[in-house]
């Protein structure tokens, strides 16, 4: 009856104050066991037949009350059978109304009761209740013990403090890549105080998962003792071409020196400055071996950075395909052949690469025709050779196919960047129409006027020379008027008239398609070469701030508008450019200055254009 009575009498308690009833049990002789009790009950009768059925109802579940017991592992973890804060065995004794004591410490399992059944061993668990119940709860503490028995092995091991970042990673990556990788269930690193050199890691999981997860964790500890930190000065200007496409090119140089590929480790090994930090320092921090080797081979790179050049080839645009070859074989093959970097219009890095030294060579050609070779300049010279040589779809080599048809006209060597246009004519011809020189080599199509003095400074240097009908300040040069600066200067002197050059000519033979386009060309080349004849000066005109837009116009149309007049204009510079070049006789570049001074004049508010816009409409 002591479930009945319950601790203390609490069960009898809780009738009594529920139903408001006395219940009394009959005495029992002193050490004589009975199988039955006499249970008196008294008060109003519907309550008291409600806790006759209480009774007679815990009375029948508690004979069939079982204790059950099996034996715990001293090697298991009692922590990962109960659950955190006894979880776990919480839900069981709930799940099936029953009692489960586990040992602690050698000592003897407590009970709630002095009549209970013979005290379990410090080695066993025992579970009270219904029989039913009693078995299936153990049946799941079975199958929890063998599977913590598989997977609930533990290693413990200490490693150097300062590794642990490395192991750790950024927010946990690394160890948790570790995790991933071998499957082992927890991983927990204890440092004892700031000062241990040494951190506990404790493994837990299946044996061949610690094992893993434990060679991984040693592997990285033992290459941060092995570690080298080494510094590396190299100019700024060089990092970029170093650091390549999002870090390609580094990536590749540590992966061929034995260090990781991938991106993230990667860039803890090797450390440039960032942008803005004028610092030239590049830190390296890999094993020692690899760590040299990779000094080594960014020493190496630098060298050769420092011996490099820049070399422009012409390859027809049809046959880039055929020099980069399939999955950019070619390309690669013919970079290692030469020990070069080859770079072709349209990539990324084009824009930003220098220019090419042999620019002068390469102003009739095409800009989507220019590859860039860059490295020692015999390499490139050679490499270059055989980018054209490959031939493309057409079977065309990088020397273009003769044309069917063909015009011949004689230019002055002394005019030729005239009649070129600093290369602006030979980008402008049409499609299938080509215009070369019999293996004559011309000289540079850029236009080269003698520059005018520069603009003079505060301390009285002599001004800039205006044109005779220009309103001049004398303290600056600049016109009252216009604020525009102009010098008009004669395009050749008398000795390159008359020098030895002088009567030299280079032949310009138009190729075409058709006689009908190559006619065409070699016409605009006589009406130009006429034009560059009659050019006997060059007019320097610099602008202020914000016009240049204006001159330039929609399109390239104010630029139009002033060769219209029959002079050739160059804008200098391609960023914040404020001057410009008038090539042609005196007459034409009074002409197009006179736009210019009228481009530069105020402008009325824009409410008196829109009225001067209605008087006139």
């Amino acid at each position: 009856m002591r479930h009945v009575v319950g601790k203390s009498g609490a069960g009898i308690n809780k009738l009594r104050e529920e139903l408001g009833v006395r219940v009394d049990f009959g005495e029992q002789a002193a050490g004589k066991k009975t199988a039955t009790s006499k249970v008196t009950i008294k008060g109003r009768k519907e309550n008291a037949e409600e806790a006759q059925r209480r009774i007679r109802s815990l009375a029948t579940r508690m004979a069939d009350e079982t204790t059950l017991s099996l034996p715990l592992p001293s090697s298991l973890d009692r922590g990962s059978l109960i659950g955190k804060q006894g979880t776990y065995l919480k839900r069981l004794e709930e799940k099936y109304d029953v009692r489960i004591n586990f040992p602690r410490d050698g000592r003897k399992a407590d009970d709630a009761s002095s009549s209970a059944p013979s005290t379990p061993s410090s080695s066993e668990i025992t579970i009270r209740g219904p029989s039913k119940g009693a078995k299936a709860a153990q049946g799941e503490l079975v199958a929890l013990i063998e599977y913590e028995k598989e997977h609930g092995n533990t290693s413990v091991f200490e490693v150097p403090v300062k590794a642990l970042p490395r192991i750790l990673g950024r927010g946990g990556a690394q160890i948790n890549q570790i995790k991933d990788d071998t499957g082992v269930a927890s991983v927990d690193v204890d440092q004892k105080s700031q000062e241990a050199t040494t951190a506990t890691i404790t493994l837990r999981g299946t044996k061949s998962a610690i094992k893993k997860a434990r060679e991984a964790i040693e592997a990285i500890a033992n290459e941060v003792q092995d570690e080298l930190r080494l510094e590396l000065d190299i100019p700024r200007e060089y990092h970029m071409t170093l650091i390549g496409s999002g870090g390609s090119n580094i990536r590749e140089l540590i992966a061929r020196c034995g260090g990781p590929s991938d991106a993230r480790a990667s860039g803890n090994t090797v450390r440039f400055p960032r942008q803005g930090d004028e610092r030239q320092t590049v830190t390296i921090t890999a094993p020692s071996a690899v760590a040299t080797k990779i000094k080594e081979a960014l020493e190496a790179e630098v060298a050769s950075l420092a011996s490099r050049v820049t070399w422009g080839v012409v390859v027809p645009n049809q046959n880039h395909a055929a020099v980069i070859g399939k999955g950019a074989q070619s390309l690669r093959d013919l970079q290692r052949k030469h020990g070069v970097k080859v770079i072709m219009p349209g990539w990324d890095e084009y824009a930003t690469s220098a220019a090419p030294e042999n620019q002068d060579e390469l102003a009739e050609a095409d800009e989507r025709d220019i590859v860039k070779v860059l490295g020692p300049k015999e390499a490139v010279i050679a490499a270059a050779a055989d980018l054209q040589a490959v031939k493309g779809r057409g079977g065309a080599s990088g020397a273009s196919t003769p044309a069917a048809h063909s015009v011949e006209v004689i230019v002055p060597r002394r005019l030729h960047a005239q009649v070129a246009q600093g290369g602006r004519f030979f980008r402008s011809l049409p499609s299938g129409t080509r215009v070369s020189h019999r293996g004559v080599k011309p000289p540079s199509s850029a236009l080269k006027s003698r520059k005018p003095p520069a603009p003079p400074a505060a301390n009285g240097t002599p001004a800039l020379a205006g044109r005779i009908d220009d309103e001049v300040d004398a303290s600056n040069g600049v016109g009252e008027e216009t604020g525009l600066q102009f010098q008009l200067v004669p395009l050749l002197d008398a000795a390159d008239a008359t020098g030895e050059d002088a009567d030299e000519t280079i032949p310009w033979v138009v190729e075409s398609r058709s006689q009908e386009d190559a006619e065409q060309v070699a016409e605009e080349i006589r009406r130009t070469l006429a034009k560059a004849q009659e050019a006997s000066h060059v007019g320097w005109v610099t602008v202020p701030q914000g016009l240049m837009p204006r001159i330039v116009g929609r399109g390239g149309a104010g630029l139009d508008r002033l060769r219209a007049t029959g002079v050739d204009v160059e804008v200098v510079g391609k960023r914040d450019a404020n001057q410009l070049t008038l090539t042609g006789s005196p007459s034409a570049i009074d002409a197009a200055y006179d736009i210019i001074r009228e481009l530069n004049a105020p402008r009325p508010p824009r409410r008196q254009r829109d009225q001067d816009y209605e008087n006139d409409y």
